[in-house]
């Protein structure tokens, strides 16, 4: 049944944090990990979980944050990679994230058995591995990679992967890890249209935060100032350039940017947006129509990336320094 969305009236900040914190225990699985979406509620997805976890970790949630890296452990490849939501293809970026959330557990130290240092250490090596000599980074496969108006996701999100990677050379004193942030960032930092808004609003600003995460503010900065020229008034951005939807994540992800990068009003203006969209169940769908197009992420099924990245966005709302 295709599900509408019908706007809530005004909800304080608590409020819509209250009922966000509940959609993710609705929406953990066997307390093990976090669904895909609610179109299958017993279906997790490692790549979120992992990265759900030092988010889980800003709220307090340390013990919903062990179990799911301690599921994540018991699933990681012999090669140190982790596989997409289905178990049968892995792919660097999902092991990328899941990387985040182990580095998060072993920097504050909740690491009592050394396993999630183990498993952050052998998944660093399998990226590393995935490294072509150029400085690019690889997956095994592409095929969950499509996206409409025949575009796809770009392969420069693994700079998103960068941070972990340079986490697990700081705790190993390993050089291999920082040669091969230094070689990644030569070649991606070299593509003109690296951060240019030709994708799914998401996807760009995976690239653009992690730009900001691994140091490379300036060239984040004209990002962002980029997609501030499509920002609209009431603070919403498209979901991609052409359209006039939009992206629940993309836009949290967008003030997530903003506010690392010190532009509080922008921030403010994406994050209240996006907050006004919340559902009545505290999940948000991946994208909202708002003028003639029809929006095609994920329209009728919330997913669990939109809280992960709500929460974030509070996080750096209220705490980061302006």
């Amino acid at each position: 049944m295709k599900i509408f969305f019908k706007k809530q009236k005004e909800k304080s900040t608590d409020d819509v944090l209250k009922d966000a914190k509940k959609w993710i225990v609705n929406n953990t699985v066997d307390n093990n990990g976090i669904v895909v979406s609610t179109q299958d509620k017993k279906l997790i997805y490692p790549e979120v979980t992992g990265y759900y976890i030092p988010t889980l970790l800003k709220y307090n949630d340390i013990e919903r944050a062990k179990n799911y890296a301690n599921y994540l452990i018991s699933i990681q490849n012999e090669d140190g990679s982790w596989n997409e939501p289905s178990g049968k293809i892995p792919y660097t970026f999902d092991t990328g994230m899941i990387l985040k959330g182990l580095a998060a557990l072993v920097e504050a130290k909740l690491d009592e058995t050394g396993n999630y240092k183990k498993s952050l250490i052998k998944g660093a090596d399998y990226i590393l591995s995935m490294q072509r000599e150029d400085g690019s980074i690889a997956t095994q496969d592409y095929s969950w990679w499509d996206l409409p108006y025949g575009k796809k996701v770009p392969e420069a999100i693994h700079i998103y992967c960068l941070e972990p990677i340079r986490y697990v050379g700081k705790i190993t004193g390993n050089a291999k890890y920082e040669q091969c942030i230094k070689k990644a960032l030569d070649y991606y930092l070299s593509l003109v249209e690296l951060t240019d808004f030709n994708t799914l609003s998401h996807f760009n600003a995976y690239i653009i935060e992690g730009l900001i995460d691994i140091g490379e503010t300036e060239r984040a900065k004209r990002a962002i100032d980029l997609i501030a020229l499509h920002q609209r008034h009431d603070g919403s951005v498209s979901a991609y350039s052409n359209v006039d939807f939009v992206c629940s994540t993309g836009l949290f992800q967008y003030a997530i940017c903003w506010y690392k990068l010190g532009e509080k009003d922008k921030g403010d203006k994406a994050f209240a947006y996006a907050s006004s969209l919340q559902n009545l169940s505290g999940g948000w769908f991946g994208s909202y129509m708002v003028g003639r197009d029809k929006p095609n992420y994920f329209p009728e099924y919330e997913i669990s990336w939109a809280v992960k990245y709500f929460l974030d966005a509070l996080f750096y709302r209220q705490n980061i320094n302006r």
